[in-house]
């Protein structure tokens, strides 16, 4: 195969399962863009409240009460603001993950101390 790299990202022919589009566009980007259209979807027709007062009421009685999110990011502080005035015990992001530009890369942002307390500065906790 002779060397071809994608026009969306940097992925070539380095990766044997690689295939391209007349574009030049990967696999690989064309079935990320299908998975964040569906997830976007899914986000528009998301009800925050009413799953937080389901994890609410299902944890009445046990130690925890929270969703601790393993894999993923808030796209803001404002996320995790959202979810503490919704009921939630606790929120956390190690890292906000936005997805930014015309190529919507991923941007990586660890908010500073002064923005996260100044955001939660009336919840009484730090």
């Amino acid at each position: 195969m002779e060397y071809q790299m994608c026009s969306h990202c940097v992925m070539d022919t380095s990766d044997p399962e690689i295939v391209f589009d007349e574009q030049g566009v990967c696999n690989h980007c064309k079935g990320a863009g299908k998975k964040l259209r569906e997830v976007e979807e899914k986000r528009k027709n998301f009800d925050v409240a009413a799953f937080g007062a389901e994890v609410k009421n299902s944890g009445k009685g046990k130690k925890y009460d929270c969703i601790v999110g393993i894999s993923g990011g808030a796209g803001n502080l404002e996320d995790c603001r959202r979810a503490i005035d919704s009921g939630a015990s606790a929120a956390a992001a190690g890292s906000i993950f936005v997805f930014w530009g015309a190529n919507r890369a991923v941007l990586i942002n660890y908010p500073d101390g002064v923005e996260t307390a100044a955001l939660f500065a009336d919840s009484g906790e730090r």
